[in-house]
């Protein structure tokens, strides 16, 4: 036949008075029948959300976080705060039978309750609202929820969390919900988001390093309406399942089993899909209309006779419409939605007679008379030709084709249908089919599929599904689409699947090696790319391969070829932390691992060093490959030292948290689009990898070579370069961190490249982090406004008088315009002076006062104290900011960095000076 479907609906058998009066059915038998047990179970489907989801934020919360006691908190969390956070905090407890516990061995965890803390930003609200507008939607919920901090709520139904920007590592928060499991990675994302219903069960991992601290919100609902739950989600579509159970039951009582089981039979041995359905018919035409009357009609199924006397009789029939509204396979997972359907594609013709209808009608609408729209709908079951099978999906137009739910839902059925191996006779055409509805993504606009995610297994499960099927050009065409979503464990599964077969496994390598290697050269960053070729050649000698098969010769070969590759490519791109052990770990690939690295490794890396996280990163690992053996001491030590020199002389201070730059290949192009957060994790750096550097380089420093002394020496000159907020979130961390290390190492914190050191940047943070208190005077004189008409001659005389305060001008009709002279931009910068002093008070309460004197000797008092600062002191001129300086490193304004020329696509908050007045007349 050349008809895309046919739908077969079974005969209808209506309920008599007593049926239902007993509860629920036996297991094997309906409550009416197949045909209406079916419809009333597809029709009970109202919600396609899920029980928990995890969202990144592309920006910091519009917070202004304060919290009692402690003050305002800035992003990202400094240690310095976190350790304030915790003094004021309680510890979290844990349930354990009946008892609660706090017990840091089992929960270390510290919160806060709500009622401590204060938004002051006013943009929080409507950042609040809009989140619950969207976690609404992504849970299935119309209607409106509210998130509030307090422990418990009226019509409480979920709990939503704002992960606030922290560097932290582990954390996973991961939720179950019958069978069903979901992990999310909050250290993943610079902020993010997340939520879950109450009847999930949640469990949040230890952070390994770091801190994370979220904002907890319980999630509300109108006390007037059903609370929602998973369980109420999954609900909706139990009686769907437990309908399908019965349906498919090997030995079914009911006559309606024989003709759909017949067809589950054939198309294992016939080239057919089969499908159940919801059909729906729309007629729209004109009607009688009672003027005292206008309402919708919906019927009562319950069981009772119809007494509504509003529904209307359409006198001309002008509109006419079969779809699909709902298809699902046979266990009841939606494939696709709302697909038109012909009339003669419908093997029953009649199969709408005497069904009862919704109605919907309007009444006169300008010179058109009353309309009304009535709606039929029924269950079937759609037969489709598997040859056929894309364009009955592409039937909808490109709209429906490129839908994210129903792209998603198609390439899931595809992907399943392929993989199932009672079908391994027929699977060519559904292989086909899965090709063509990738490739119409792949292929289509980016705008038109940037909403369209799938999850990192159904993609693993597109290239292996490409594998086994012998679709090796579709598996290159796969690989180089997964965005960097495709899960390492392909790469385990690839390698045991060179195992099996009829051919060979050199043939069989032969097939998939050019797929894997695009596969492995696009992920985004070269830390990603090494541990999917570690997961498919384990690392020689590695105590932790995934099996007891040695390498074969030509895979290994292969392996290094590919590294080769990626670490061609990585000199283009921006390397970040992970990568650094990485680029030291290749070389266990090769036979003389400490020549590879001299010669081939390092030579591409000479353009990195600027890159402090991941030369950090690269230098520890370096170390420590040699400190354990696996590279030659002498020769590894030589080229440690050798680099770690030529980074202190790249070193560049005023870019250690970098902003994000991905490489072209990160963009989930095909899967999903997010927006990047401001900072890269991946390449911020802290105090902690620091003060290991300078451990190191004590220990590595030799007579000639006094690595230790050029670093000092080098921040020492470079302080007046370093960013503000760095100065309070890295290097004061750092100094306070490398005193114990001199310590251990019998430096004398009197040495004078250690005193200078400390010094220079001590001072620096007092004069530009903390600046000078701003200047309190209230002298109502301000400076005018550019313009020479009238009006502003009178306003510019007002603005220049000293005495006068107010005025309002009451000239023409309507306008008005009241003029006042304030003081809150003066008290605000007051304001925040005052938190900035405080902070940097606590940092240097952190110090043992006796080392820290040891190391400012004289300046000791003026450096903490800041006494200098005060605006009835001097200004006081630092010493190492009258050193010569390049235009482009001038370092930032004492208070407050002064307004930047102009970036397109940035938006910044506007600066006013004290006593300033905004011109609005200016150009």
């Amino acid at each position: 036949m050349s008809m895309s479907a046919h739908v077969k609906v079974g005969e209808t058998t209506r309920p008599t008075p007593n049926q239902g009066a007993t509860g629920n059915p036996p297991p094997d038998t309906y409550n009416v029948s197949l045909e209406e047990d079916l419809l009333n179970a597809l029709q009970s489907i109202k919600t396609s959300g899920s029980f928990a989801g995890f969202g990144a934020l592309s920006r910091p919360p519009p917070a202004d976080l304060s919290v009692n006691e402690v003050g305002g908190i800035t992003m990202p969390l400094t240690d310095s705060q976190a350790a304030q956070l915790i003094k004021k905090a309680r510890q979290a407890p844990y349930g354990k039978g009946s008892d609660t516990i706090a017990d840091t061995s089992v929960r270390n965890t510290w919160e806060i309750d709500g009622d401590q803390l204060t938004f002051r930003s006013p943009a929080w609200p409507g950042f609040l609202k809009a989140l619950c507008a969207q976690v609404a939607q992504d849970l299935g919920i119309k209607i409106p929820i509210n998130a509030e901090i307090t422990e418990k709520i009226p019509g409480m139904f979920g709990t939503l969390i704002v992960c606030l920007p922290s560097v932290h590592q582990g954390g996973e928060v991961v939720l179950k919900h019958c069978g069903q499991k979901k992990v999310f990675k909050t250290s993943a994302a610079t902020q993010s988001y997340a939520y879950w219903y109450s009847d999930v069960t949640h469990e949040v991992l230890p952070v390994t390093s770091g801190y994370r601290w979220v904002l907890t919100y319980n999630l509300a609902i109108d006390l007037k309406v059903a609370r929602p739950s998973a369980e109420l989600q999954r609900s909706t579509t139990q009686a769907l399942r437990d309908t399908l159970r019965r349906w498919l039951a090997k030995e079914p009582r009911s006559r309606d089993k024989l003709p759909v089981q017949t067809l589950k039979d054939l198309s294992k041995e016939l080239p057919v899909d089969i499908f159940l359905a919801l059909l729906e018919k729309e007629e729209m035409g004109s009607c009688e209309y009672e003027i005292w009357r206008r309402e919708d009609y919906r019927y009562d199924d319950s069981g009772g006779d119809d007494t509504d006397t509003s529904f209307h009789e359409l006198n001309d029939v002008f509109g006419l419409d079969y779809r699909v509204k709902t298809l699902v396979d046979l266990k009841g997972r939606v494939v696709t939605e709302r697909l038109p359907l012909k009339q003669k594609d419908i093997l029953e013709p009649d199969c709408f007679d005497d069904i009862r209808e919704e109605e919907s009608d309007e009444g006169y609408m300008g010179n058109s008379g009353p309309t009304a729209t009535h709606w039929y709908r029924v269950t079937a079951v759609v037969i489709v030709p598997r040859d056929s099978l894309l364009p009955f999906f592409n039937s909808g137009g490109l709209p429906n084709r490129l839908a994210p739910q129903s792209a998603k839902s198609q390439i899931r059925y595809a992907v399943r249908s392929c993989l199932d191996f009672s079908h391994m006779h027929a699977s060519e055409t559904t292989t086909n089919t899965l090709m063509a509805i990738c490739r119409q993504i792949w292929n289509s606009p980016h705008n038109e599929t940037h909403n369209i995610s799938l999850d990192e297994d159904i993609i693993c499960d597109i290239l292996k599904t490409a594998i086994n099927k012998g679709q090796f050009s579709f598996l290159k065409e796969a690989a180089a689409h997964h965005g960097g979503w495709l899960p390492k464990r392909f790469f385990a599964w690839a390698r045991r699947w060179l195992r099996t077969g009829e051919n060979d496994a050199v043939t069989r390598f032969n097939t998939i090696q050019r797929g894997l290697r695009i596969a492995i050269s696009l992920f985004p960053f070269f830390a990603d790319q090494f541990k999917a070729l570690t997961s498919f050649v384990p690392i020689p000698n590695d105590d932790v391969a995934p099996d007891d098969a040695a390498t074969p010769l030509y895979i290994t070969d292969w392996a290094c070829e590919t590294l080769r590759s990626c670490l061609d490519s990585s000199t283009a791109s921006t390397l970040g932390h992970e990568d650094g052990p990485a680029m030291v770990n290749l070389v266990q690939y090769y036979d003389n691992p400490i020549t590879f690295l001299s010669q081939e490794v390092v030579p591409r890396l000479a353009n990195k060093r600027d890159m402090a996280a991941f030369y950090l990163a690269f230098l520890a690992r370096l170390r420590e490959q040699s400190t354990a053996g696996l590279l030659l001491a002498e020769s590894s030590m030589d080229l440690y030292r050798a680099e770690a020199k030529s980074f202190i002389f790249a070193m560049k201070f005023k870019r250690m948290c970098r902003k994000i730059e991905p490489p072209a290949n990160a963009t989930r192009m095909t899967f999903a689009h997010t927006k990047s957060p401001a900072v890269d994790p991946r390449t911020s750096v802290s105090h902690e990898p620091v003060a290991s550097f300078f451990s190191d380089i004590i220990q590595a420093s030799t007579e000639t070579d006094d690595l230790t002394a050029l670093f000092a020496s080098k921040l020492r000159g470079n302080a007046f370069l370093l960013p503000s907020p760095d100065l309070h979130n890295i290097w004061v961390p750092f100094l306070r961190s490398v005193v114990p290390i001199l310590v251990l190492n019998s430096i004398p914190l009197e040495t004078p490249c250690c005193q200078d050191m400390y010094l220079a940047v001590l001072k620096e943070y007092v004069n530009r982090y903390v600046g000078r208190e701003p200047s309190r005077a209230k002298d109502f004189a301000r400076r005018g406004v550019n313009c020479t008409c009238s009006d502003c001659r009178s306003l510019n005389a007002f603005l220049g008088d000293a005495a006068r305060t107010h005025e309002t001008m009451r000239a023409g009709n309507p306008h008005t315009l009241v003029v006042t002279k304030m003081f809150k931009q003066i008290g605000s910068m007051c304001r925040d002076w005052e938190l900035r002093r405080k902070k940097a008070r606590e940092q240097f309460d952190l110090f043992d006062k006796n080392q820290l004197l040891s190391l400012l000797g004289a300046d000791y008092a003026k450096v903490v104290d800041m006494a200098d600062l005060s605006a009835e002191q001097p200004a006081q001129v630092s010493t190492s900011a009258t050193r010569q300086r390049q235009p482009s490193e001038e370092a930032d304004s004492a208070a407050q960095e002064l307004p930047r020329p102009r970036v397109a696509g940035v938006k910044r908050k506007l600066f006013f000076p004290e006593n300033e007045v905004v011109d609005l007349t200016d150009d």
